[in-house]
């Protein structure tokens, strides 16, 4: 369970991934899963993921014992093998009510932005500031 606060919205999370193998990758489907992650996990959201995955590690097959894939079925006439893996990643998955520290870029009548946490821009509308604070232009 993650608390409230500046640092919940980071958090590490064990983070499970499927994937259709092609037979180019057979004998190393470690590297075409790597791949998977870095080309369609990593620096975007995923709402199986709980938010942005920044990092991972440990890239495990939680069936096979040796941490490998001794033998992958071909399956749709030789189109492929389906494998899941597990790896252990840092998300940024920040949740109503969690503090996010963020430096002013830049700003102007009709929004803000931001760099939060030195990691990510951000943009605030006005119109989601209403109230809260006021621009004047010199």
């Amino acid at each position: 369970m993650r608390k409230r606060g500046v640092s919940s919205a980071l958090f590490v999370s064990e983070v499970a991934i499927s994937a259709c193998v092609p037979p180019l990758y057979h004998k190393a489907p470690l590297d075409y899963v790597r791949q998977e992650l870095d080309q369609r996990y990593v620096m975007r959201y995923r709402r199986d993921v709980g938010g942005v995955l920044l990092a991972y590690s440990k890239v495990s097959f939680p069936y096979s014992k040796a941490g490998g894939v001794a033998s992958l079925p071909l399956v749709n006439g030789g189109a492929g093998s389906f494998v899941d893996a597990s790896v252990s990643g840092v998300v940024f998955g920040p949740r109503k009510g969690d503090q996010i520290v963020a430096r002013i870029v830049s700003w102007s009548s009709d929004h803000i932005s931001l760099l939060a946490m030195d990691l990510f821009n951000a943009t605030i509308r006005a119109r989601g500031m209403e109230g809260r604070c006021e621009y004047r232009e010199e």
